[in-house]
């Protein structure tokens, strides 16, 4: 009997192009190639330094690839996540700068102090990724229409309050995670790699993230294992939203300023990071498998007539595959 744990391909065939991508996974190859490319080009590349500013420069759009994959991972889509940082961005410099600094209102900041600051931020950005958890999830609006447009606002309202000017006067205190090294290494770096485990832990260890799993590979079946759809769905963009407001944190931490223009990024993760294709906790998923077989599928015409007679039995043979390892309840 073959061990289900071991590949059923053959020998010949375990090591061609597509199979190798698929046990090793596209994204550590690509990353092997980007350093085998990079080592080539400069022989800098793999220093410890270079390295370390590779990091720090992708502290904040790594923080919205996390943000992003929690969306992606329940089949959605957040297309407001560069604007919400933005405009969370632009709302801390507001709440931190004093009445009379340059970073000011016509009727001057609010002079609140940068830990108050940083929680209003994130605040604010988990609530407009509240916002567009219940336009897609509970109004039922398209997910690509209503991101769009809660991100063409946002984009709006970040020009109006800092009225088109970079403002300054961000705290230094304020700014030590986003610029500050310890040693060799940036905070900025280390605190993206604490998200990024965090985020493994969460996804791969917690009830919470096997149900993200769950409903992402299968949203009627997820409900019929008894499931919250809506809240987890709803979470998920509330948690894109609050990673989009840390994001804005190491944007003007590591700038010292916040600007209301768009930097124009597209964050797409793919290739492993946000695809549930490969994950071990979907696998193990008693309703989450795309090929199982519903029970009233072997069944006779008889069999139908009679189930279709009890309500009961006929809502029963809407749960999946009677393979079950594990229930996400």
């Amino acid at each position: 009997m073959t061990d289900p744990g071991q590949s059923t391909l053959p020998a010949a065939r375990r090591w061609q192009l597509p199979a190798v991508f698929a046990r090793v996974g596209f994204i550590w190859i690509l990353l092997l190639l980007t350093l085998c490319g990079g080592s080539l080009s400069s022989p800098q590349f793999l220093s410890v330094d270079n390295l370390f500013n590779v990091l720090l420069a992708s502290a904040v759009l790594g923080c919205l690839v996390l943000a992003q994959s929690v969306v992606l991972l329940i089949g959605k889509f957040d297309l407001s996540t560069e604007a919400n940082m933005i405009f969370v961005a632009i709302l801390g410099a507001l709440l931190m700068a004093q009445p009379a600094g340059t970073a000011a209102l016509v009727g001057g900041g609010f002079g609140l102090a940068w830990p108050l600051a940083i929680v209003a931020m994130i605040a604010m950005a988990a609530f407009i990724g509240l916002i567009n958890g219940l336009l897609v999830v509970k109004v039922g609006m398209n997910g690509f229409m209503a991101t769009l447009a809660i991100s063409i606002m946002l984009g709006g309202a970040a020009l109006v309050l800092a009225e088109g000017r970079t403002l300054f006067d961000i705290p230094s205190a304020f700014r030590w995670v986003g610029s500050a090294k310890i040693g060799p290494a940036p905070v900025a770096a280390l605190f993206l790699l604490l998200l990024f485990a965090m985020a493994h832990v969460v996804l791969a260890r917690t009830t919470f993230g096997r149900r993200l799993y769950a409903v992402g590979s299968n949203r009627d079946a997820a409900r019929a294992s008894g499931i919250n759809v809506d809240w987890v769905e709803i979470s998920a963009f509330v948690i894109c939203g609050a990673l989009s407001g840390v994001a804005a944190f190491l944007l003007v931490g590591r700038l010292g300023t916040a600007f209301g223009r768009h930097l124009e990024w597209r964050v797409v993760p793919v290739a492993g990071g946000g695809s549930d294709r490969w994950r071990q906790p979907v696998r193990r998923t008693r309703y989450g498998s795309r090929n199982a077989r519903r029970p009233a599928d072997n069944l006779s015409d008889q069999q139908r007539h009679e189930s279709s007679l009890d309500p009961v039995q006929h809502d029963t043979n809407r749960v999946w595959s009677s393979n079950s390892t594990r229930c996400f309840c």
